[in-house]
Parts: C-alpha cells; sequence; structure tokens
C-alpha cells in the first residue's frame, strides 16, 4: 500500500500503494509569466462549485534533468484530467467540477531542490490571477523516490516524474484526486455535514469493508478510486455513519479563490492579571458576531458576551479582551460564536482549560 503522510500543513503522498507514481513539468520568475497553451473542463454543471487550477510543466530542473515534450506523452497526462475531472463531476453529482489550464513553462528552470517546496514566485503569479490551486509538474530532482504528490492544502500541489519513467509518467488520475482532495477538505476548515473518516483523505481504507474486499479482487487503484468517490460523494461507511462531502458542502463553501463560507477561526485563551486576584480572558475571530463566554472555576461561574472588532490595517485577526475575579485552581473557558447573517463565517466554539 502507499504509506501516506503529514509533515506540518504539507500532505505527502508517499511511493507504496500504487507503485512508484512519478509526474512531470514546473517554473522559474522571469517576470513574464505564460498563459495556457491548452484546458480541460469538467462538464457544465450549473450551480456547481468550479475550482480553477492550472498546471504549470516544466521540462528541465536545475541538475539538467529533462521531460519529454513529445505530443503523445502530453496529450496521455491531458487525458489524466480530464478522467480525474470528469470523476469528480459524476461522483458529486455534479455539486463540484474543475477547470485546468496547462501551462508550458518553456525553457524556464525546476530549481527547488529535493523534497523542497516549488518556487514562491509562481504560485503567487498564478494565484493572483484567480487560479485556486497551482500544480507543477517537473523532471524529479530525487523526489519521485520520496513521494509520488505533495501539497501545502492551501495554494501548491508538486507532481514530480524521475527514474526511468522520467520520459513518459505522468500522475495516475487517483494520485490527482488524492492530493486535491486535501485542498478540499482545507477548504472547509476539516468541517463538513456529514464529517469525515478519521484522518480524512489518509484514512487507512483499504483495511475496512468494503474496501478490503475491492482491494483483494481488484487492487491498489480501484479501491482508491472507489474510496476517493465515496467521499466526494459523502457515502464512506463509518461506524454505521456514512461520513464525507456532501452536496452542500460542494456547493456552499466555494473555493479557495472565492469562498463563500469558511470557518470564523475561533480561538479563546486566558491567564492572570494585574491586580492580584484577577485574570483575564481572550478571543480571536476572523467574524464580527458577538462571542458568548463561560468561565467556570473553583465555587464559581461567570457568563458574558464579547464583541470581535474588525481586522486592524496590520493584518493581525481581531481580537477582544475581558478580565475577571478569580481563585487559584483550575479553570475552564468556554466560546460560543454563531453564524453570520451574510453565512460567510459559520458557527463555531472553542474551550480551553487552564490553572490560575
Amino acid at each position: 500500500m502507499k504509506v501516506h503522510a503529514r509533515l506540518s500543513s504539507v500532505a505527502v503522498c508517499l511511493v507504496g500503494l500504487m507503485g512508484v507514481l512519478p509526474a512531470p513539468a514546473p517554473a522559474v520568475d522571469t517576470g513574464d509569466w505564460p498563459g495556457a497553451y491548452t484546458s480541460i473542463s469538467g462538464p457544465a454543471c450549473p450551480g456547481g462549485a468550479r475550482w480553477r487550477m492550472v498546471m504549470l510543466e516544466y521540462s528541465v530542473n536545475g541538475s539538467g534533468a529533462t521531460l519529454s515534450r513529445d505530443p503523445s506523452v502530453l496529450r496521455g497526462y491531458q487525458t489524466t484530467l480530464q478522467e480525474a475531472a470528469d470523476t469528480v463531476a459524476q461522483a458529486s453529482a455534479c455539486a463540484v467540477t474543475w477547470d485546468v489550464d496547462i501551462v508550458d513553462m518553456g525553457p524556464r528552470v525546476y530549481d527547488s531542490g529535493r523534497g523542497a517546496d516549488p518556487p514562491s514566485a509562481p504560485v503567487q503569479a498564478y494565484k493572483a490571477r484567480g487560479y485556486d490551486i497551482v500544480m507543477f509538474r517537473y523532471p524529479s530532482n530525487g523526489d519521485a523516490a520520496d513521494f509520488v504528490g505533495k501539497t501545502n492544502t492551501t495554494s501548491w500541489i508538486q507532481f514530480p516524474a524521475g527514474g526511468s519513467h522520467t520520459e513518459s509518467v505522468f500522475p495516475w488520475t487517483t494520485v490527482v484526486i488524492h492530493e486535491w482532495l486535501h485542498d478540499a477538505v482545507q477548504q472547509l476548515g476539516g468541517r463538513g455535514e456529514l464529517g469525515f473518516p478519521p484522518d480524512d483523505v489518509h484514512w487507512d481504507f483499504w483495511k475496512v469493508e468494503p474496501y478490503a474486499s475491492i482491494y483483494a479482487s481488484q487492487g491498489a487503484y480501484a479501491v482508491a478510486m472507489a474510496y476517493y468517490t465515496d467521499l466526494i460523494a459523502g457515502r464512506v461507511p463509518v461506524d454505521g455513519k456514512l461520513k464525507g462531502f456532501s452536496s452542500n458542502d460542494w456547493i456552499m463553501w466555494g473555493t479557495p479563490s472565492h469562498p463563500l463560507r469558511q470557518p470564523a477561526n475561533l480561538w479563546v485563551d486566558g491567564g492572570r492579571a494585574k491586580p492580584k486576584g484577577w485574570a483575564c480572558v481572550r478571543v480571536s475571530s476572523s467574524s464580527a458576531e458577538p462571542v458568548s463566554i463561560t468561565i467556570d472555576g473553583p465555587g464559581r461561574r461567570w457568563d458574558t458576551t464579547l464583541s470581535v472588532v474588525p481586522a486592524s490595517s496590520n493584518g493581525q485577526a481581531p481580537t477582544a479582551t475581558a478580565r475577571f475575579r478569580s481563585v487559584r485552581g483550575p479553570w475552564r473557558i468556554c466560546a460560543v460564536q454563531p453564524a453570520d447573517p451574510s453565512a460567510r463565517f459559520v458557527a463555531d466554539n472553542e474551550c480551553t482549560s487552564l490553572y490560575l
């Protein structure tokens, strides 16, 4: 099986489950970023969410390794992306689909080292053009031995192509969908109407039914496709319940470049304050809705409401602070914030325990 692992905020798909699944070409900053030479699109899907992505094809890396630019290779690669887009649309009943622009980076060199993040300049340049995700296909600098795909779950995905496959390989449909699903989970802040399986995309699905039987009879590719389509459709069975994305999740949350709903990222903390015998509570949120605070401590309870002011010009998250009388001992502070009237931010709650 392919081994999956998370490194900080980066989702890495290591070589194993589906064999060595390398990929092809990415870019370097010249200040003149090319446009697409061709595009693929999923079905029209009126009313559904459309993720706009770009694939940057690099044919040479900093060590001089190259990828074939033979038209037959590129056609096969485009077929892979088209199949992925169609699969996503079909699995979601047209609640979500993709548009992918493919860019030939020409003589630009993919100069990031083994295991390194992709160059930031093209990510920033193409994100500024309104793309949700910037993908890189490039000659492996050794990392094709380490992973078949990697994403930071917010802006980029890497697909290294290397070894004996350098001339012809492109990422499998399941690998492209897998990496995109990481970004889709992140778009919902890990939340959804139905909830997600343990470790969402990286769940050991091939060990449980019905996926274990599919893996035993049809192999790794078939079981991966079965699980990912079930995850997209919200029909992954976990402890008697169906998990995954609902149609509302896809339609109501939008995409990274055009978010419709998002978590308010509510945060709460507390600590001692002056003068002696006082403590403070602090909350932070992206939403301006009032936050209900409940403070429980030794022999006392305190309820209040804090108003979070709009974000300041320095870009820091808006915060609110209040003081309360305290005694030594364990305290628990909980914050609850409703959805805002525009439904941009969903309801949120957060608790913290501390000893004052």
